[in-house]
């Protein structure tokens, strides 16, 4: 495995849900949990295709949300 993959697995496995299953995430986080750049991130931010939380000035991600995003997005594969 490569080593930015490595620390892509990391970060996924070091998130664990709060008690009451919410994870909130800061705009940094998210994009290393997609594996995305920030910019990338921002873009599927403002065209919507990824859901935030506002925190006055401060802008966070569900961890839900970003989950179910990778659901909505994958292509191919076997589905049995």
């Amino acid at each position: 495995m490569a080593p930015m993959h490595r620390r892509v697995a990391a970060m996924r496995d070091s998130l664990s849900p709060s008690r009451d299953g919410q994870q909130l995430l800061s705009e940094r986080q998210a994009a290393t949990w997609l594996g995305v750049c920030p910019r990338t991130l921002w873009g599927l931010r403002t065209s919507g295709k990824i859901a935030v939380v506002h925190l006055g000035r401060a802008i966070r991600y569900d961890i839900d949300d970003l989950r179910g995003f990778v659901e909505r997005n994958k292509k191919g594969g076997d589905q049995c």
